[in-house]
């Protein structure tokens, strides 16, 4: 650090005798002077300011904020300016990073978490808006303030684009937003007056009339609001720039105030193609459908708001909508589906979080008057669980899917059949139980083995390949602690393939925790499933698949085996043999199966419906294409279209150059519902990205490139990596050059 450098302070003031001291206390060992500029405080102000020893100037006020601000950055001598509010404070703990700045070399800014409280007092965490904001710049080379109110420094003047930028581990809170402090009606009103006279220039920046908004919504007049920003986003469009993202924020959350729900969606869209990381706006997004009773749409979104977090402060975050506010409206969306145990448990999720959500609280109670069995058949203390796993030479994963679990489980019992690597010694490490077992080709025999070992109330079963990962963790040990007793088997996602982005592309439903007093039984020598029944839970704890070894036909022969041995197949063994068949490219042979499968009329719905799908795929390998089409139909009597089964209509349909009819197709399938509780494979893709993606190709080929366009947006949206996308985006640019540009 360069001891010859220095940190001004510099403030403006007025009648901030009762904060100031608060700000400057917090400070006051981190900078080496204090700049105050007083603009005719009648109150102890000044006298405060002077006993820490800062130098005040008075400057007449001329309703102006950047003039007297900059009329302090003239007084100050440092090398570096840390600008602060009087209703501000430094946390008490970081202050001494603040002079981090004075060793940097090459930036110019440098930003801080800024912590806005809203509501009621005493300040919340729970109750705050979150922003990443320059506060300290380097003297010396031009920055200054501009704009009458709600001023700003002209950094794109000075900087243009070669800004160098340093994040500081420091949080200031800003209490000026509180309701305490914002109750007089006078002050939103200054400031109208203000902005309008700022308003008046020639030349007035936007940001003026997203100002305007914001006051306009603060005091409730959420018209004058929308209209104001609206105007804001028109500005910056016209000026050719790209409108902030707490501009399409403050618009939708306005839209949310009047209830303009159906205006409001689905253009919301196009701020999520803009913004995509913006977690405040899947939120809007997730209410919107939500008042819309698009129930499954928005459990998804909301879902989705918890993935992204509240970490990207870069965006001004509203605490709580990546984190407990989003598990509140997951409650009412589960409630809503007539999910009252997942309800519960999710209002249980937003209060661990939040203990004083009152909306959590409120409906939590309602839930234990109108359906009180739900909610007193939970336990006071956790349920106890056994972990029952079969392997063989698992020594590439067997200390991964462990570690993610040891201390969430009672107990773990191993059946090893057979390893000759290093497996049991790892498994050693976790003090598990191993059993050696004899392999004769029967997977059901083995997990039921396994099963038999199990002591405690619950057997969770997974693979070596399987884990929980870090975010399902914490999930996993809320569930083990409200989990009733009366549950006999728990549902959960299975995640087994991802995208690029880490983003899951195929899962399924799996009953993956059950109560050990049941005695549920595992059948089937290869592709075993396990027989249970009684009350079922669905959770959002996921299992990831992470698979390592490599594909063999161990299974195909299993079933060749038992082909030779004349054993009747089951239906559900007609069906995995008719996939192992496929995936083997035994195509003929495996459509053969099929048939027989389907014609039994024996099979569960998703399996039937499965099997249309893979069936139509064999057809096409063979190049059989009527038939190919005819298998996608059939899979429609046996339940409602399913995305995939639309997504390969429509694909078949683009290979005919029938481009109206493949609109259709993919249409549909963006209209379609995943259900969360459904049990068969889904490939998420058919559900999100893909039909954009396929529609982008559509109206490109109709010649109506900017619904083309948009479409590949909202791909983009969900798949921002993904190859095709990128080319695309790159065609549009190379064909249109800027001829699309972001819309309101």
């Amino acid at each position: 650090m360069n001891k010859n450098r220095t940190l001004s302070l510099c403030m403006i003031v007025k009648d901030e005798g009762s904060h100031l001291g608060r700000c400057l206390e917090s400070v006051d060992k981190y900078v080496d002077e204090m700049i105050i500029v007083d603009t005719g405080s009648t109150d102890n102000t000044i006298d405060i300011a002077e006993s820490y020893g800062a130098r005040v100037f008075r400057h007449q006020w001329t309703e102006d904020f950047s003039e007297v601000r900059n009329y302090g950055l003239d007084k100050a001598t440092g090398d570096w300016i840390l600008w602060l509010d009087a209703d501000e404070e430094v946390d008490a703990e970081e202050g001494g990073q603040l002079r981090k700045v004075l060793s940097l070399d090459k930036e110019q800014l440098a930003s801080i978490t800024l912590v806005n409280y809203i509501g009621e007092d005493p300040p919340s965490e729970h109750r705050a808006y979150v922003l990443q904001q320059h506060r300290l710049f380097r003297a010396g080379i031009g920055l200054r303030f501009v704009g009458s109110i709600h001023e700003q420094l002209n950094v794109k003047d000075v900087l243009d684009d070669k800004i160098e930028l340093k994040s500081l581990p420091v949080t200031v809170y800003h209490y000026g937003y509180l309701n305490s402090y914002t109750s007089e009606k006078n002050k939103n009103e200054r400031n109208l007056n203000m902005l309008e006279k700022e308003k008046e220039k020639a030349e007035y920046s936007p940001w003026v009339d997203y100002h305007v908004a914001s006051e306009y919504y603060r005091m409730g007049e959420y018209e004058e609001a929308f209209d104001a920003v609206n105007d804001a986003l028109y500005h910056f469009i016209e000026a050719g720039q790209l409108p902030p993202s707490l501009l399409y924020k403050l618009k939708y959350e306005t839209m949310l105030m009047t209830g303009s729900y159906d205006g409001a969606y689905p253009s919301i869209d196009k701020a999520i193609m803009l913004y995509e990381d913006y977690v405040d706006l899947h939120f809007y997004k997730g209410v919107i459908l939500f008042q819309m009773e698009e129930y499954h749409k928005a459990l998804s979104t909301f879902k989705h708001c918890l993935e992204l977090g509240e970490g990207n402060t870069h965006h001004l975050i509203l605490r709580g909508v990546g984190s407990f506010h989003a598990w509140y409206w997951i409650g009412q969306c589960y409630e809503n589906l007539d999910m009252p145990l997942d309800a519960v448990s999710s209002y249980q999720q937003c209060l661990s979080q939040d203990p004083e959500h009152k909306e959590a609280k409120d409906a939590l109670h309602v839930l234990q008057q109108q359906q009180p069995q739900v909610t007193t058949s939970q336990s006071s203390d956790e349920i106890t669980i056994s972990l029952c796993m079969i392997v063989k030479n698992e020594e590439d994963s067997i200390e991964r899917v462990l570690q993610s679990v040891h201390d969430i489980v009672d107990e773990i019992n191993i059946v090893d059949t057979g390893s000759t690597d290093s497996t049991k010694q790892l498994v050693n490490k976790f003090n598990a139980t191993i059993y050696d077992y004899e392999w004769h080709d029967h997977f059901a025999d083995a997990r039921n083995f396994a099963f038999s070992k199990a002591t405690k109330e619950y057997i969770l079963w997974l693979d070596a390949d399987d884990v929980v990962l870090e975010k399902d963790r914490g999930l996993f040990k809320q569930l083990k602690k409200t989990l009733p007793r009366d549950v006999d088997t728990v549902t959960m996602p299975y995640h087994l393939a991802f995208d690029d982005a880490g983003n899951v592309t195929s899962s399924l439903r799996r009953n993956r925790l059950v109560k050990q007093s049941r005695q549920f039984q595992w059948f089937g020598a290869v592709h075993e499933y396990l027989a249970v029944n009684g009350k079922s839970y669905h959770s959002d704890v996921a299992i990831t698949h992470r698979k390592n070894k490599v594909y063999t036909d161990r299974n195909l022969k299993i079933y060749r085996k038992m082909q030779d041995e004349g054993k009747e197949f089951s239906p559900r063994e007609l069906y995995y043999f008719a996939n192992e068949l496929r995936d083997h490219g035994i195509n003929q042979e495996a459509i053969e199966t099929y048939q027989k499968f389907l014609n039994g009329k024996r099979g569960w719905i998703e399996d039937n419906i499965q099997a249309c799908l893979k069936m139509a795929y064999c057809y096409g390998k063979l190049e059989n294409y009527e038939e190919q089409y005819l298998s996608l139909f059939r899979s429609f009597r046996f339940d409602k279209p399913r995305a995939e089964v639309c997504c390969e209509i429509g694909r078949i349909k683009i290979n005919e150059k029938l481009f109206h009819q493949a609109i259709y197709w993919f249409e549909q399938a963006l209209r379609l519902p995943d259900p969360p509780e459904r049990m068969s494979m889904s490939n998420q893709a058919h559900w999100t990205w893909l039909p954009h993606l396929q529609l982008c190709v559509c109206y490109d080929q109709i010649g109506l490139p900017e619904k083309a366009y948009e479409h590949n947006e909202l791909a983009k949206s969900y798949n921002p990596t993904h190859p095709s996308i990128l080319f695309n985006q790159k065609y549009f640019s190379n064909a249109y050059g800027d001829r699309f540009k972001p819309s309101e």
